[in-house]
């Protein structure tokens, strides 16, 4: 399989398949786990929205 890099971003957005999972030995596979932060990253942003990941409560929001 050849790839080509695509000129414009509607053209990559029209033909990523969300559906089709990669292969393990997929080069177009990246390591996104540093992109996408840490635990604490992700209980920071569950906090702003009201979510207690540890109890797996929601709290109503402050007025």
């Amino acid at each position: 399989m050849t790839c080509r890099p695509l000129a414009q971003i509607l053209e990559v957005l029209q033909r990523i398949g969300y559906e089709e999972a990669l292969q393990a030995d997929d080069p177009r596979h990246v390591e996104t786990q540093k992109a996408r932060g840490s635990q604490l990253t992700f209980q920071r942003l569950a906090h702003k929205f009201g979510r207690d990941p540890a109890s797996d409560a929601f709290f109503a929001p402050k007025e």
